[in-house]
């Protein structure tokens, strides 16, 4: 069995870059946890799990990470993560640097990957995500929440906290580099 842990700031192209990882190789994604409302298109236990806020609260010690952002928690279960006898299933699973640093201090085996890009270019994309030629007060404040945690994530990934650090100015070039460590040809960071 081998965990893949993708981390990366809200944007960069992680889900993306996961999703084609998952139909080329043998990876199930484990599903992230959350208290945030479903959107219109997404299913319960394929895109998230969707939980209250009191779950959460009172079983924090059940999760590696939960992390808030705007008002809603994320996080993903120790028992999505730990290997359990007899299971040889590749997980792939997106985190956040608290998931990480939590996989980390617990010495958790696996292939630990950031995706980025210039913060120029992400502020772009989370700009034309919402599709619209002015945006809200409300709109812009969440992009900016998005973008605040940038720079910490980024400054921890330069630290060497990653076996691989991917530039997704490029989904094409992005996704190629990946398919690369998983298939060998690209090793980790010394």
């Amino acid at each position: 069995m081998v965990n893949v842990f993708v981390a990366g700031p809200s944007g960069s192209g992680k889900t993306t870059i996961i999703m084609l990882l998952i139909k080329k190789y043998n990876l199930e994604r484990v599903i992230t946890n959350t208290t945030r409302q479903p959107r219109y298109n997404e299913v319960d236990g394929v895109d998230y799990t969707f939980l209250t806020k009191e779950y959460f609260k009172e079983n924090q010690e059940k999760f590696f990470e939960i992390e808030e952002y705007n008002g809603n928690f994320y996080g993903t279960m120790v028992e999505q993560v730990i290997e359990k006898e007899g299971d040889s299933t590749n997980k792939i699973i997106s985190l956040g640097k608290r998931g990480i640093e939590s996989l980390k201090e617990k010495k958790v085996p696996g292939i630990y990957i950031f995706i980025y890009m210039d913060k120029d270019v992400l502020r772009d994309r989370l700009v034309k995500r919402l599709n619209k030629e002015s945006l809200t007060e409300e709109e812009i404040s969440s992009i900016e929440d998005r973008l605040s945690s940038y720079d910490i994530e980024y400054n921890y990934a330069m630290e060497g906290q990653y076996d691989f650090l991917i530039r997704n100015d490029n989904l094409e070039k992005a996704v190629e580099e990946v398919e690369r460590i998983f298939d060998g040809k690209i090793t980790k960071r010394e």
